[in-house]
């Protein structure tokens, strides 16, 4: 009986050593490095959505522009689709030659469109391709931008379902949410950005990470699944003209959240008003790959009238 209590222990303690290794090694590895370059025109949900989810997943994220503009903060600021402005973390051009696990193409137009023309950044995704490295796009980037450089030939992708006809001849289109093939991810649009990438994250790291990130986000098991939508006490709305909406953000607000309450509002036509809570225009987001830029300040919002207002998440 001693003795086996003794092999037990012995086997307890070799089993904490091995989690132990196993834990100072994965702390000892670098962080993955991804590039999510945007341009003017980048769809923001399609961005936030792959940098934010990335991020959680550990990996380190650079969020740059690939317009050569002045030095400074000015320089980095993107006008992104629908009215958004963002701030970016870094310049393309001052980035070649440096080694990245995964680039990741945002789409949107015409952001797919200026992140083609940008010759830099073309060099550095066929370079990287080239070592066999992880690379993907969504939305109309995937026709739009890889098709366009040749780098989706003899492979299957999808991209935004309008832009199908788009793809060249050497492009096997397939019509699915997410499709992955050999060391590339295509997705259709903002609807599937985080589906896009959370498969990211499966190729990047493995299945057991990617379920450990999708499950705070509260995303849909699986595709296809059905979903609810509860409304209690329902009551009739009606505003006259075109809805204003407020968003107020602050420092710490959750970028996906609030990007995806502004994107959506402002393709349903709302007049949507992003006002800071801080003392300035500028927002640092909850994962400080998007620095927010507001319409106003709150105090000047205070003085208008909304048929809405609607918040996200802020954790600071």
């Amino acid at each position: 009986m001693a003795a086996a209590a003794s092999s037990l222990a012995r086997r307890a303690v070799s089993c904490r050593r091995l989690l132990l290794s196993r834990a100072f090694a994965a702390a000892a590895r670098p962080a993955k490095r991804v590039l999510v370059p945007v341009a003017a025109g980048t769809e923001p949900v399609e961005a936030a959505a792959t940098a934010d989810v990335l991020n959680r997943a550990g990996a380190r994220v650079t969020v740059a522009t690939v317009a050569s503009a002045p030095a400074g903060d000015e320089g980095l600021l993107v006008e992104a689709a629908y009215g958004v402005k963002l701030v970016a973390g870094g310049r393309v051009a001052d980035l070649e030659g440096e080694a990245f696990d995964l680039i990741a193409l945002p789409g949107g137009m015409p952001g797919s469109v200026n992140l083609r023309e940008c010759k830099v950044l073309e060099r550095m995704v066929k370079m990287h391709a080239e070592k066999g490295e992880l690379y993907g796009a969504i939305c109309a980037a995937p026709a739009v931008t890889l098709a366009h450089w040749g780098m989706l030939k003899g492979l299957k992708a999808t991209c935004y379902p309008s832009f199908m006809e788009k793809f060249t001849a050497e492009v096997i289109p397939v019509n699915s949410r997410v499709v992955v093939d050999r060391n590339v991810v295509t997705s259709q649009g903002p609807g599937t950005a985080i589906e896009f990438a959370l498969a990211l994250v499966e190729q990047l790291y493995d299945k057991e990470k990617m379920e450990e990130v999708a499950g705070p986000l509260y995303v849909r098991p699986q595709h296809g699944a059905d979903y609810t939508i509860k409304e209690l006490n329902s009551v009739e709305w009606k505003c006259s003209g075109t809805p204003q909406v407020l968003v107020p953000v602050a420092n710490g607000s959750e970028e996906i959240e609030a990007l995806n309450l502004i994107d959506v509002l402002r393709r349903a036509g709302a007049n949507v008003t992003v006002a800071s809570v801080e003392d300035t225009l500028q927002i640092v987001t909850r994962r400080h790959k998007f620095n927010l830029i507001a319409d106003m300040m709150l105090d000047e919002a205070a003085k208008m009238e909304f048929d809405l207002i609607v918040m996200p998440v802020h954790n600071c």
